[in-house]
């Protein structure tokens, strides 16, 4: 157990050492003191040396850490309690009692984790603490996935068929009649987990995936023949012909026979052989373009509307009588997940792609953004248009060290300088699909910037509709969650009356279509030796959730000989100024304005003035559209009219002059 322990867990008078009995207020020298803590992994850490047995002292606490669930390695079985980390899961007191164990092993046979099934039905998984002692970790975070009895699978016949199934109890059915058979971890949904492991070892077999005869069974069984397309030799789908999966149907009398005449049936169901059975030579990767392709037009087009239905077809009696799912977040109060994000913030001052490398480091890491947003542990995929690859290095590394973490491998992939790619094109946005997928499940998608990845015209709001309905429609192909960083307005009276998602350039309809909205609102900047700060005023919005709302971001960049960003650290301030009143906001417009006129004024007093000193003068119109002019038409215009006004400059024949200075006689 790295890191401090919690003074809840450590062993107390009122909450002894289970191993021991003894506790850190214990008197020194009477030999029952004992100064551990109960872990969330299912382990009572114990400092006394003759509880220990086999087991190895921890050099980081100076315990021995006794497993609580089954035998222990000082040879005691110390109990059945439940990790405190999977009844924190489970929200229960208890998963009851072990069922059983199914072990998934590497390719050489080594376990590699195990899933753990109770009674009541319930799932956990764990892997062997690397520091032996035959104790358990309780998660499987940064461990690689593989499919169960992969061993077996890679030693069987290569003409044999592999049955694939949802879970480790019809794997064992299938095998109990002698058949090749598989599964991925955690069920139907998860297969992209075992992406890169099955691509290996499923390479030109022939596989039957045998589908759960309910919805969610069935969605699983496609998404594993869509990804073993142009993997495997080729790749039929059926279903039980009695019960709900593989393990009903042989219990109620299933034979091999019965099963591989359904999977030969199968074969009549699928249009042709070469859509179904795609051969090895080809490309995989083309493949899942092509397969994207028919996934993305096939959603496009049943998003049309062919026949009219009744409107108002939700009551809301009826409504408020459904149970949904608690909000899950992606990044704690910033993204929910399971929806569109964007960032929006002005260009170059404020910094919308940290930000966005910030919310991906949080992501891969699964540790916090901005040192105060939660973030949930996934991969992440980002595409960056306008960082070379040295660039998101300097940045990704910057951002590391300023929060202590190391990004575990296969996390976070990135696509420096990207070309430019367009999601309004069906063939490139299945590029993007497929592309992901080759990387196994991706959790997080992050576009930088929006205006990079389509060829929409940002003020149509069809075209941004458009648009954004297809950043939707990649989250639902991929399961994912998508983040895109746009540009706002740059600082301006019409700006600065508008907030947050409001101020983004282009068509509204990209504000209304996103779930969640993180806002620049003010930037400011400052630099010393060594070191660039940059304070900004947030603004969180979320749809159907509480959001942070405001806040101040304070971002710390250190700088090398080089000037290359090496250290880059986070601060977050709820403690934010009010927004101005109204009576405030127009009183600061006004006096924006004013400065705004003063400097056009002189701008253009200093113009007018150059040329009367080389004999050229202009009419207003002349000097309007005159070459060089320091600010644009219009605000010359303006200026002038100012100027004659007040007197500074006059008409004389139609021409812009600077009048006379004043003769003062001697009376």
């Amino acid at each position: 157990m790295s890191g401090a322990v919690h003074p809840e867990h450590r062993y107390v008078r009122g909450r002894r050492c289970p191993i021991c009995k003894g506790a850190d207020g214990d008197p020194r020298g009477a030999e029952r003191r004992c100064h551990g803590f109960l872990s969330g992994d299912g382990y009572a850490h114990c400092s006394r040396d003759e509880h220990a047995g086999t087991l190895k002292l921890s050099e980081g606490s100076n315990t021995y850490g006794h497993r609580l669930t089954g035998p222990c390695g000082c040879g005691t079985t110390h109990g059945e309690a439940t990790p405190p980390e999977a009844s924190e899961v489970s929200g229960q007191s208890s998963l009851g009692s072990i069922v059983a164990e199914y072990d998934y092993h590497d390719e050489n046979g080594a376990l590699v984790y195990q899933v753990v099934r109770y009674e009541p039905k319930a799932f956990r998984q764990r892997r062997p603490d690397p520091e032996g002692g035959g104790r358990w970790i309780w998660s499987l975070k940064g461990t690689r996935r593989v499919l169960y009895y992969l061993d077996r699978v890679i030693e069987a016949d290569p003409e044999r068929v592999v049955y694939v199934v949802e879970g480790e109890k019809d794997v064992e059915a299938l095998e109990e009649l002698g058949l090749v058979a598989t599964c991925n971890p955690q069920g139907a949904g998860k297969w992209r987990s075992v992406a890169d492991c099955a691509s290996k070892a499923l390479k030109g077999r022939r596989v039957v995936v045998i589908a759960d005869a309910d919805d969610p069974g069935r969605r699983h069984a496609a998404d594993v023949a869509a990804q073993l397309r142009g993997v495997a030799a080729s790749v039929r789908v059926i279903e039980p012909r009695r019960g709900k999966d593989a393990a009903d149907w042989i219990e109620a009398g299933g034979t091999v026979e019965e099963i591989e005449a359904t999977a030969a049936s199968a074969a009549a169901d699928v249009a042709s052989d070469m859509q179904s059975e795609t051969t090895v030579d080809s490309d995989p990767f083309e493949a899942e373009v092509a397969r994207a392709l028919e996934e993305i037009q096939g959603a496009l087009k049943g998003k049309r509307r062919t026949k009219r239905k009744p409107l108002f077809g939700v009551d809301a009696a009826h409504l408020l009588g459904e149970e949904f799912p608690e909000q899950s977040w992606r990044v704690h109060r910033l993204i929910t997940r399971g929806g569109t994000t964007v960032i929006g913030g002005p260009p170059k001052i404020s910094k919308k792609t940290w930000l966005a490398l910030e919310i991906a480091v949080g992501v891969a890491t699964g540790t916090s953004v901005c040192g105060e947003f939660y973030a949930t542990q996934g991969c992440v995929a980002c595409f960056m248009a306008e960082d070379t690859a040295r660039q998101a290095r300097n940045r990704i590394r910057a951002l590391l060290r300023g929060g202590d973490r190391t990004i575990p491998e296969g996390s976070l992939y990135l696509q420096p300088r990207g070309e430019f790619i367009d999601v309004l094109n069906d063939d490139e946005l299945a590029w993007i699909v497929a592309s992901c997928r080759a990387r196994g499940k991706i959790d997080l998608l992050i576009l930088d910037p929006l205006s990079d990845i389509h060829s929409g015209e940002e003020d149509k709001r069809d075209s941004m509709r458009d648009v954004m309905r297809r950043l939707r429609l990649l989250g639902e192909l991929l399961g994912c969650d998508v983040l895109a960083v746009h540009h706002a307005s740059k600082p301006g009276e019409n700006s600065a009356r508008r907030s947050g998602g409001l101020k983004l350039r282009g068509s509204s309809a990209i504000h209304g279509s996103v779930d969640n909205g993180i806002y620049f609102v003010e930037c400011d900047e400052g630099a010393s030796d060594g070191q660039t700060s940059f304070t900004n005023i947030m603004e969180s919005e979320i749809k159907g959730a509480r959001s942070a709302g405001r806040f101040n971001l304070d971002l710390q960049i250190e700088d090398d000989d080089n000037h290359e960003a090496v250290c880059a650290r986070w601060n977050v301030d709820f403690d934010v100024v009010p927004p101005p009143t109204k009576e405030e906001a127009k009183a600061k417009r006004s006096a924006d304005k004013a400065k705004r006129h003063e400097e056009d004024d002189e701008k253009a007093f200093g113009f007018v003035r150059a040329l009367a000193m080389s004999g050229q003068f202009y009419s207003q119109r002349k000097f309007r559209e005159a070459d060089k002019r320091p600010i644009s038409d219009h605000r010359m215009r303006d200026a002038l009219e100012r100027l004659i006004e007040v007197g500074r400059l006059v008409i004389v024949g139609g021409l812009v002059k600077i009048p006379e200075p004043r003769q003062h006689h001697a009376s």
